[in-house]
């Protein structure tokens, strides 16, 4: 899902595997694991994308980039 941000161009999100994929403007793609949906829906209900990643997802949960 497209996002109105400055940072990420949009998220998608794995139900079955609690992966949380998030496309940066730059810097590219990353997997996240093991996030709940609340926090999928989180990020897409914020008003701001960038500052909701970075206080619930970024040092949160392990990724991979790619």
């Amino acid at each position: 899902m497209n996002l109105k941000s400055s940072r990420i161009r949009s998220v998608n999100y794995s139900k079955s595997t609690e992966t949380l994929i998030i496309d940066f403007i730059k810097g590219g793609v990353y997997k996240y694991f093991s996030v709940p949906e609340t926090v999928y829906n989180g990020i897409l209900k914020s008003s701001s994308p960038g500052n909701y990643f970075d206080t619930f997802i970024k040092t949160k949960y392990k990724y991979k980039k790619g």
